[in-house]
């Protein structure tokens, strides 16, 4: 078994993500069983699992303009790490520069609580190109936006929650958000969960199930 450091690799007009080794199965006809790279790539058995950092960095020495999609993949379960997290708006910014259009995981966007300067999440709308979340899309009360502006491309999703804040007079729903506009949104798989005190419109018009 080679291991190396191979973060991305190309397949046909995508580049994938190889950010774990783990993975529940053990499947016979798995192709890391036979050998140690795929599609003519480095070795994919990764001497550590890269951080949030080493994955950006290797994203950053690629022209992400040139591929169709960017693909969590590799040897590996993905889901075995699930999240993607955006706390601050700079999380926002820099996790949207990167381009990724489906999530294999869950994406979190702010905190249960936090501090003046995570409360001033205002606004997500860098996330435009996101279309398919395979996990839940999780909006925390640290949101303070009135809209969930940036997931209008949203098609898919395994669940959609937005959280409200638990006090010690009992639980309270977002304060902030008025407008929930999910133009394109077609599936949510599992649990579809609105907890908002101030909302005066929702609109799915496309959403089957």
């Amino acid at each position: 078994m080679k291991k190396a450091m191979t973060i991305t690799y190309e397949v046909g007009g995508n580049l994938y993500l190889n950010i774990t080794n783990r993975c529940p199965c053990a499947c016979t006809f798995c192709i890391r069983t036979l050998c140690d790279g795929a599609y003519g790539s480095d070795p994919l058995w990764l001497e550590h699992e890269p951080s949030q950092e080493e994955i950006f960095a290797a994203l950053e020495q690629r022209d992400l303009s040139q591929y169709r999609e960017v693909v969590f993949c590799g040897f590996g379960e993905p889901t075995e790490r699930l999240d993607v997290l955006l706390e601050t708006a700079e999380d926002v910014e820099a996790f949207a520069a990167r381009g990724i259009s489906r999530i294999e995981g869950n994406l979190i966007i702010g905190k249960e609580t936090g501090s003046v300067k995570e409360d001033s999440l205002l606004s997500f709308a860098a996330l435009s190109g996101v279309k398919e979340v395979s996990g839940t899309v999780l909006i925390n009360p640290t949101y303070k936006g009135t809209s969930v502006a940036g997931l209008e491309n949203l098609e898919r999703a395994g669940a959609l929650k937005i959280a409200g804040r638990i006090g010690t007079n009992g639980a309270f729903g977002n304060k902030e958000l008025e407008h929930i506009e999910l133009s394109q949104l077609k599936m949510v798989g599992g649990d579809l969960y609105l907890s908002a005190d101030t909302l005066r419109t929702l609109n799915l018009p496309k959403l089957e199930s």
